[in-house]
């Protein structure tokens, strides 16, 4: 997050992640002050990065022992940066904002945030002879409201007319909302539906490849598959990213279809997302995502797997919302 970010949720008390790179726990709690105002800390490890917090909405000044969760240590970085505490933990703040204009909490983009929506605006009209991509006032738009959905889904936020937090354990809620809004952005960039969507038994009978036998798997696929230039980006996706545990039940073919819908669309623009770094990774994620979301509806997994699939999925969705991450994406398409 950066420091124009404003992260909120609905209903939460205390959710917990893990971040499989580094076994670090980090934690997320809702704060309420004396006077009734409440905030959004989150916990790191003192070797994990730390949020920044925003700058708006006089924050420093609440910074006291009212929080209801006793803090008096926390001590304001009068510059506007971190609040940490010297020892084992930091900590980050941000507002907590309440929708009642839908299900689900979607967070108002700051004065900033909406600024710089302005200006990128304003720039695409200034170069769209460079680029002539259709709505592209739009895609700022709807890139900035779909990562804040996320961000919402992220912090553990629940359907206003439910009782279950989608973070805490009502997997087909949170799956549901998660695959939706992943269908979302697929749709938005390339007006392309997946025929993957189904997810038939029948497929992942032909898609996914036992522990040992993911080569021997692509080559029974036949040569189509291997000749692809999406290959060996996703045998390195598996290799380098993937829990072991995980990687063994990657769809590759899955990932093909998606790489090569978002390629043919970028294409169409002039873009090439094969050569372009900074398009390429976070579509990588997505592609990622939307290929092993779909496990957690496999209840013949143990827990522990469904943790570490979870856990792993979190983080790629936090570094997919990530503001630098987006603003590179909206970057690249000018």
């Amino acid at each position: 997050m950066n420091s124009e970010t404003i992260e909120a949720c609905y209903g939460l008390d205390v959710v917990n992640s893990r971040d499989l790179s580094t076994g670090h726990t980090n934690q997320t709690r809702l704060l309420t002050t004396g006077d009734g105002k409440k905030f959004i800390m989150r916990i790191y490890n003192k070797r994990q990065p730390v949020d920044i917090i925003s700058r708006e909405h006089g924050l420093l000044k609440h910074f006291s022992s009212n929080f209801a969760y006793n803090v008096p240590h926390l001590l304001p970085n009068r510059q506007g940066g971190t609040l940490s505490k010297s020892g084992d933990l930091q900590y980050a703040i941000y507002p907590y904002i309440p929708s009642s204009q839908s299900p689900y909490v979607i967070l108002q983009p700051s004065k900033k945030i909406i600024h710089e929506i302005s200006k990128l605006s304003a720039s695409f009209a200034a170069r769209a002879a460079e680029y002539p991509i259709p709505h592209t006032n739009e895609i700022i738009l709807e890139l900035q409201s779909y990562k804040n959905r996320l961000i919402a889904y992220l912090a553990g936020m629940r359907q206003e007319n439910h009782n279950t937090p989608l973070f805490n354990g009502n997997l087909a809620n949170r799956n549901e909302f998660f695959m939706n809004n992943i269908e979302d952005l697929v749709r938005m960039f390339t007006g392309y539906t997946p025929s993957s969507v189904a997810h038939t038994d029948q497929r992942k009978d032909n898609f996914i490849f036992s522990p040992g036998d993911e080569i021997t798997g692509l080559l029974d696929f036949g040569n189509s598959m291997l000749a692809s230039p999406w290959y060996d980006i996703a045998f390195t996706l598996k290799e380098h990213t993937l829990p072991q545990e995980i990687s063994a039940d990657f769809n590759y073919a899955l990932l093909h279809e998606f790489l090569t819908a978002f390629h043919q669309a970028f294409e169409s623009k002039g873009v090439n997302i094969k050569t372009d770094q900074e398009l390429l990774v976070p579509f990588m994620r997505l592609s990622a995502l939307r290929c092993l979301s779909w496990l957690l509806q496999d209840r013949t997994h143990t827990p522990e797997y469904r943790e570490q699939l979870q856990d792993w999925i979190y983080r790629q969705a936090e570094l997919l919302v990530h503001e630098k991450t987006t603003r590179g994406i909206i970057g690249r398409l000018r």
